[in-house]
């Protein structure tokens, strides 16, 4: 008997998804914690979060390295991966 050819599932692993997601979640709350402690002018100027017309997600240099430091590196390439982030 001739099995049809399908191509095969990807199923993710379970833990890897958790944390990918997991990341993202607390990237997403940190980023809105930050822009609410960055509200005034003077930090802004070093800090800058913002988007483009096109939704696309704008972080300073400023910010990144604080992101960074406070995420790790495996954790900071989650972030980049599944995210637009434009540096400026």
């Amino acid at each position: 008997m001739i099995k049809p050819n399908r191509a095969p599932t990807i199923i993710p692993d379970p833990e890897e998804w958790i944390t990918e997601h997991y990341v993202l979640a607390s990237f997403a709350h940190t980023l809105s914690t930050l822009k609410q402690l960055l509200g005034d002018e003077e930090t802004q100027i070093d800090h800058t979060i913002s988007y483009t017309h096109e939704g696309d997600l704008v972080l300073g240099n400023e910010t990144i390295n604080l992101l960074k430091a406070s995420y790790g590196d495996d954790h900071w390439r989650y972030v980049e991966n599944y995210l637009a982030v434009g540096e400026y």
